[in-house]
């Protein structure tokens, strides 16, 4: 469901997945799972295929994982912003 400062290199020192973490929030018995289901039964099987690049629509993927993504533009106008 996102990362924190420095997680990549983190995940790297601890051999860990932030995707990984976040597939198992979404896919397991969680409030998140709950929530999500509230849209389709299917939905949060969906939901791990875009974060897993596997869904069939590679445009949906495309959004959350490309060089000029949802996830870029967020950081890049939230640190604009921080730093003046």
């Amino acid at each position: 469901l996102g990362h924190g400062p420095f997680s990549h290199s983190f995940e790297k020192i601890f051999n860990t997945d932030h995707e990984a973490y976040t597939q198992a929030i979404i896919t397991g018995d969680t409030e998140v799972n709950a929530v999500l289901r509230k849209v389709s039964p299917e939905f949060p099987r969906e939901v791990a295929e875009v974060i897993n690049k596997t869904h069939h629509n590679k445009l949906v993927i495309s959004m959350i994982s490309s060089q000029i993504d949802a996830d870029r533009m967020d950081y890049l106008q939230r640190d604009a912003y921080f730093t003046g």
